[in-house]
This record gives C-alpha cells, structure tokens and sequence, in this order.
C-alpha cells in the first residue's frame, strides 16, 4: 500500500516545492506536511527535527518555530529532504538520516542542483544517502534550468517534486519510530512565549502599587488565604 503522510523539509528548494506539494495533495487526496527555512544548512536540521527550532539560524528572530517530526499529525511515512544547496563538499546527512528513521519514515534526498554551475557536495550527498539504504534523486542529471542559477524555475520545481513524489509512493514501509509522539507548539511561536502575558501583567501590577514584585505576590497571595478561611468560617457558623 502506497504511503499517503508525507513531509517537506529543507532549505529554499523546499520552501519553492510547497506551493506544488499543496495542489498534489490536493490532487490525491494525501497530506504533505511543510517544514522549511530559507538559507540552512544540512548541519541544522538533524537537531531541528527531534527538538523542533528555536530563533532563526542566521542570528534572527523573524523565522517562526519549527515543529519536531513527531508532533506532525498524522505523521510523514516518507520525508522528501531538499538539502545541499547551502552546504560545501561534504554535507553530513547522517543526523537528518537518524532523526527521520527515528520517527518511523523513509526518506527521499532531492539533492542540490548545479549551483552557478558547481556541483556542490551532489555526488558526496548520494553515496552517503545510498550507503544508509535511502533514496537520492539526482536533480543535476535531470540537467533542468534554473531561474537564478540556485533556485528552479516554476517548470523546474514541479517537475523535481514530481520525481521526488513518484519515489516517495513507491517507498516500503519505515522502521518502527523510537520517539513518542509529542506535544506540537503553537504556530509560529515557541510554547515559553504564552507565559509573557502572565508575566507582564504582574510586572505592570506591581509597578501601579509601588511594591516589588514579591511583596505583591505574597500579598496576593495571602488576600487569598484569607478570603478562603473567611469563607471556611462562615460555612462552619451556618451549620
């Protein structure tokens, strides 16, 4: 049976084929999960993957956050991996690898296409990809044109996804996944950022009363105490 969750991940070439991956899934009635960031590395993403991403990897905080592989509902089967273009002669696939096989899926590398006319660490990336019995699409004998001499045109794009997709179904089942399904973050942000309104408020408390910060809290805290052992009594009396 032919997988039908699938995920993409990587760099530009990624963030290009999701646009197409939209109207395939559309077309066959299958998810393709979207995980992508412009101007990463290889290096990157095996981390990324298992833990999910914090700031962006160029010294910004304008990237969103990125989900782990396994807080993906319902999660990938085959995750088609566009990787290398970033990277120099000897990218090392291996923690992508790993973090994919981790999660229970197969991967598919849709290796860097002929940048500027170089070609990269292509042959590096598809005898590593081979050697863990995984699967390599060479996009740079598919010779097609690039609009900007990196990134594909709007034929080149589909007809990669195209290729990469066509090996994707026809993968066998991945092995069994060693990590747990977890808790997916909020869209676009880390999970740490929804206790910032919680904390700003009890600064701005603070400041409006004049007190530190835990003067007021124990203050709160006792009002509490006190309000529940008032309440307590008047219980005990109507009894």
């Amino acid at each position: 049976m032919s997988p039908t969750s699938f995920a993409i991940i990587g760099d530009s070439q990624a963030c290009a084929a999701r646009f197409w991956a939209r109207e395939i899934a559309k077309r066959d009635g299958v998810k393709i999960h979207e995980l992508c960031r412009g101007g990463t590395q290889t290096r990157a993403w095996g981390s990324w993957l298992t833990k999910g991403a914090g700031p962006g990897p160029i010294g910004t905080t304008s990237f969103p956050a990125l989900q782990a592989l396994n807080t993906l509902t319902p999660r990938p089967e085959v995750v088609i991996v566009y990787l290398g273009s970033n990277d120099g002669a000897t990218p090392d696939a291996n923690p992508v690898i790993d973090a994919i096989r981790a999660n229970g899926a197969r991967t598919v590398w849709v290796g860097p296409p002929l940048i500027r006319g170089a070609k990269v660490g292509n042959e590096f990336l598809k005898a590593a990809v081979a050697a863990r019995g995984e699967t390599y699409l060479d996009t740079q004998a598919m010779a097609l044109p690039l609009a900007d001499g990196v990134h594909g045109t709007i034929p080149t794009v589909k007809a990669w996804l195209d290729a990469a997709y066509a090996l994707a179904k026809r993968q066998e089942p991945g092995p069994a996944p060693t990590i747990a399904p977890g808790l997916a973050p909020v869209e676009g942000m880390p999970l740490w950022w929804l206790l910032l309104p919680v904390g700003a408020m009890a600064v701005a408390t603070a400041y409006h009363y004049r007190k530190p910060l835990r003067t007021h809290v124990l203050d709160v805290a006792l009002a509490k105490v006190g309000t529940l052992t008032r309440n307590s009594s008047s219980v005990r009396r109507r009894r």
